[in-house]
């Protein structure tokens, strides 16, 4: 899930994620998931240190549709 977001997220690659029932391994991954529909992220999926990277990631398309003309984390 971690490298999916990182493509899709941090490097505006256009992805598509399709799940199967057969694909289910553990409950977990329905609430991650769910969790990824209703809000748009997967409660502490990322270590602090790759959050920080990844706002780099994105800080450049940020910054060009003005989403976060200070450079903040939020």
């Amino acid at each position: 899930m971690k490298n999916l977001l990182r493509l899709c997220g941090g490097k505006g690659q256009a992805t598509s994620f399709i799940f199967t029932d057969t694909q289910i391994k553990e409950e977990g991954f329905l609430e991650d998931v769910n969790n990824i529909l209703n809000t748009g992220e997967i409660p502490n999926l990322f270590a602090p240190d790759e959050k920080a990277d990844l706002c780099e990631l994105v800080r450049p398309a940020a910054k060009s549709e003005n989403r976060c003309p200070e450079g903040t984390p939020a």
